[in-house]
């Protein structure tokens, strides 16, 4: 059944080049010319664009677009390897026109020369202005949180840093998010291991917003004052001692300041349950709080 299949597969592909080689001639000269004057177009657009914008002319605009991308899709590409989807892709339509299969042969061939050969030729850092939308987003995410918590826009202070590092690195160092943040970090890794790498590519790992506000120090209040001894409110049974005991419950909303409570006991509260063993004391400070120390009341 499989050989079946695979000869079926053959002949289909036979018939289709054929057909495919058929339908477009070994030349065309106005397919010649088509490509010529896109060639034309595009050199004329780039240079257009480099000669008034300068190198990275539209980088961060595209970057930005980019990022609107899902990044379901950037994984994708990404784990497949984006030339051999593209390449995949365009086997397709070499079946219907196979002429184009060697085209698309030498313009891979050329697109390999130009990244692994000519590129660093051309190599430039990538422009500040591409972390910019970034920041931008990282801050208005941390801006709408604490407006969430109603604090006023303007009391929120925002602090850039990058977590940069020397290419083949790994590990990084944080500077500021300043417009010399290179300077920065050659200047911090210097201070740190000694030495700096100037000629190095340096990597923007980690971008991060820090947003703060002042808020007014909470006034400290003063816990009731004891009316009078503190009494529990029932028992339990605790075995310690190599025996079962019954030890005074005490509900920690029924102790007021300047209650003394001697082990053993217990006090209870919503959110806890605090022992206090035999031979220690517990005592209820002016702003409620409780100190447990160890001794007899004299000590």
């Amino acid at each position: 059944m499989a050989e079946g299949i695979t000869a079926f597969l053959g002949r289909d592909l036979r018939q289709a080049l054929a057909e495919g080689a058929a339908r477009t001639p070994a030349f065309c000269p106005a397919g010649g010319r088509w490509l010529v004057r896109w060639a034309l177009v595009s050199l004329i657009v780039g240079l257009t664009l480099y000669l008034s914008c300068g190198y990275h002319a539209g980088f961060a605009r595209l970057n930005g677009l980019g990022a609107q991308i899902p990044d379901r899709i950037w994984q994708w590409l990404t784990m497949l390897g984006d030339e051999r989807v593209a390449f995949a892709l365009t086997l397709f339509f070499t079946r219907r026109y196979p002429r184009v299969f060697w085209a698309l042969i030498a313009a891979a061939l050329a697109g390999v020369a130009i990244t692994h050969s000519l590129k660093p030729q051309f190599a430039a850092l990538r422009p500040p202005a591409v972390l910019e939308p970034v920041f931008t987003q990282l801050e208005e995410s941390a801006r709408a949180e604490l407006a969430a918590e109603g604090f006023a826009e303007r009391a929120v202070t925002i602090e850039r840093t990058i977590d940069a590092r020397y290419a083949g690195q790994s590990y990084e160092l944080s500077v500021p998010a300043s417009v010399d943040w290179l300077a920065a970090f050659h200047a911090a890794h210097r201070q740190r291991f000694g030495f700096d790498r100037q000629e190095a590519d340096v990597e923007a790992v980690t971008l991060r917003v820090t947003a703060r506000v002042g808020v007014a120090q909470p006034e400290s209040r003063a816990a009731a004052r004891a009316s009078g001894p503190a009494n529990p409110t029932g028992s339990c049974r605790v075995y310690f001692a190599n025996r079962w005991n019954e030890v005074p419950l005490f509900p920690r909303d029924s102790l007021g300041a300047g209650h003394l409570v001697t082990g053993p006991a217990i006090v209870t509260e919503y959110s806890s349950t605090t022992w206090l063993p035999e031979g220690w004391k517990l005592e209820v400070l002016d702003a409620g709080d409780m100190l447990l120390a160890r001794g007899s009341d004299d000590q």
